[in-house]
């Protein structure tokens, strides 16, 4: 029994070293960009509205809730670290936070790459700190197929949520308990804690991008969208999920009825929103830091 976990633990870390091949990189990106230029520009051509249909307001509101949702990220970094019983300043969370969500915009293995080094560095383990990754990750995961369970129906597709949510939860208690055997359990609440405040920011931002593009939309469709992105953000070898996430939109939205076209331009805009939100927070960050040079 003592040699299973290290036998699972030594499979996650061949796991790492797959996903972290440049080459596997490369190819998934340039498919996951194919994937996502055509889609969106398929849902630009077929987007009905014109400009005076777009809602400035609703689009500048979800760009707010991009500043929520960086703070949340360094919330999450800093539950990684207490799980491996380490403590970090939240000041100092944030700019790592936004490196790693400015990685995850790059052909990277995005912002899981940057919090695993970080983390190694003050744990002096690089493989406690993959394993701190996983358990986030698979939380997140684990409550998006909660989420889809309540609101999408089907036989087959509540069945394979369910299977997955269930071994998935399995998989990542016992990590957590491998890394904090004392305090796991109350180290996995907080965590989720911060993905369910991480989802419910993500789907507050939806909604104001599809009440933005001119679009309605009903609390348990943004929801369902909402937690399918999640889902697409796990495919470590793509950053952010990048053309998955916009093919899953349109798979399901016709689901959740929301249109397909406007479903994949949100996504798009959101990814937009990130990437402005992060230039100006670098600009802000270099000038504050030459302020202090001064």
């Amino acid at each position: 029994m003592s040699e299973r976990p290290a036998s699972f633990v030594e499979h996650l870390g061949q796991i790492q070293e797959i996903l972290s091949r440049r080459w596997l990189r490369n190819v998934a990106l340039v498919a996951g960009l194919i994937l996502f230029v055509g889609l969106t520009t398929m849902a630009i051509g077929d987007f009905p509205g014109d400009r005076s249909s777009l809602d400035f307001y609703m689009l500048g509101a979800a760009g707010l809730v991009t500043c929520a949702t960086a703070l949340l990220l360094a919330a999450e970094l800093g539950e990684m670290a207490r799980l491996l019983g380490d403590y970090v300043p939240f000041r100092s969370l944030i700019g790592v936070a936004l490196v790693a969500s400015a990685a995850n915009l790059l052909p990277l293995p995005g912002s899981l790459a940057v919090r695993t080094g970080y983390l190694a560095v003050r744990s002096q383990s690089s493989k406690q700190a993959f394993l701190a990754s996983v358990v986030t990750t698979g939380m997140r995961f684990v409550i998006s197929c909660v989420l889809l369970l309540a609101i999408i129906e089907g036989w087959w597709t509540t069945s394979a949520l369910g299977a997955a949510a269930v071994t998935i939860s399995g998989v990542t208690f016992a990590i957590a308990r491998r890394l904090n055997q004392s305090q796991w359990v109350s180290a996995l609440v907080r965590i989720a804690v911060v993905e369910i405040a991480l989802l419910a920011t993500a789907a507050t931002q939806l909604w104001f991008i599809i009440r933005g593009l001119g679009s309605a939309a009903s609390a348990s469709g943004v929801i369902a969208l909402t937690a399918v992105g999640s889902l697409s953000a796990t495919i470590a070898v793509l950053p952010a999920g990048l053309g998955v996430r916009e093919a899953l939109f349109r798979l399901v939205a016709p689901i959740v009825a929301i249109g397909t076209t406007v479903s994949v331009l949100a996504s798009a805009v959101e990814r937009l929103l990130w990437t402005a939100f992060l230039a100006t927070a670098s600009l802000i960050r270099l000038l504050a830091g030459l302020g202090r040079q001064r």
